[in-house]
């Protein structure tokens, strides 16, 4: 077999199985929303002790990049990953106790030069295709910060919006890294 494979959640933990529905493989015991690196030799996920990556043919021990948060999501180069942190912590029950807003932190992969760079209160965001720039969404507006921190534009509000935009394939937009 071999060939394609998907990465997927289940309540059992993160699965991969080649597209022709051959070769299931538990890869991590917990965890969520598993997201491919983009050359595929790797896969982030969350679970309730933070950020991890792992190799899908488990060869390599997984890493753990952050303490805490969710919505991993691959730089277009595979040397980042952006996430949202809601200080969620895990109490004595077993529960979970979520704070109402986020944060968007990126990480490098091997773990180093974690860096905050914006409040967010939706957690979906979307690199830019050359990987400078975040989109995600907050107070009913889309917003663009930099991947350095120290820009953020608010583009036009558009009322309720569940995701961030797609990005084209584009150069960098116009006054991206401004402050306002």
């Amino acid at each position: 077999s071999g060939g394609a494979q998907i990465a997927y959640g289940s309540p059992e933990g993160i699965w991969i199985e080649n597209a022709d529905g051959s070769d299931r493989q538990l890869i991590a015991a917990d965890g969520f929303d598993p997201d491919w690196s983009p050359d595929g030799t790797q896969i982030a996920y969350h679970d309730a002790e933070g950020i991890w990556v792992v190799s899908p043919d488990s060869r390599d021990p997984r890493k753990q990049l952050a303490e805490s948060g969710f919505g991993s999501n691959w730089s277009p180069d595979g040397n980042q990953i952006a996430y949202f942190d809601s200080g969620m912590t895990s109490t004595s029950s077993g529960g979970f106790r979520y704070f109402t807003s986020s944060w968007i932190w990126v990480v490098d992969t091997d773990g180093d030069n974690r860096s905050r760079l914006a409040r967010a209160d939706i957690e979906e965001l979307n690199w830019s295709t050359d990987g400078k720039l975040i989109s995600y969404l907050a107070d009913d507006m889309i917003w663009v910060v930099d991947v350095e921190g120290t820009g953020k534009l608010p583009l036009a509000p558009q009322g309720p919006l569940w995701l961030p935009p797609p990005w084209s394939p584009m150069p960098d937009l116009p006054g991206a890294t401004e402050s306002r």
